[in-house]
């Protein structure tokens, strides 16, 4: 057992807009692949489990419906399609997402360049994933 932290948005104002997440790797990924592999497969599997569980939304507090009615919307965490996601699936868009450089990831200060480079993670190590966004508004010819 390996507990990383991965680097996360938060919504609130009155928090940080970056606020580390534990995450428990069961073992060490062999590289960047491996690790985007196990992220995804945890982040599926949460998701399908609301899916599965959509009747069973929690209240929000009055902390929540201040930070979110600032924003303008109100979620309650509950997908309304009744569509699970395929793991497999997710795994191939997100490292075809990754080959695309729409995202990158840090370990430290330090970015992770190649899929396939030995990744060697250490107990508390942090990560950080910077999702990158195309500017819209213009033609590139």
């Amino acid at each position: 057992m390996l507990e990383i932290y991965i680097n996360a948005k938060q919504l609130s104002k009155r928090k940080p807009r970056v606020a580390a997440c534990s995450f428990i790797l069961a073992e060490q990924p062999r590289n960047l692949r491996d690790l985007i592999r196990v992220l995804v497969i945890n982040s599926v599997n949460d998701y399908n489990r609301r899916v599965r569980n959509q009747n069973a939304a929690k209240p929000i507090s009055a902390d929540d419906l201040e930070s979110l009615s600032r924003i303008g919307k109100i979620g309650f965490g509950i997908p309304y399609g009744s569509r699970e996601a395929d793991p497999a699936e997710a795994v191939e868009t997100a490292i075809q997402g990754y080959d695309d450089g729409l995202f990158r990831f840090f370990i430290g200060d330090r970015e992770v360049e190649s899929l396939d480079a030995p990744l060697m993670l250490q107990e508390g190590d942090t990560i950080t994933i910077i999702r990158l966004t195309m500017l819209t508004g213009g033609y590139f010819w």
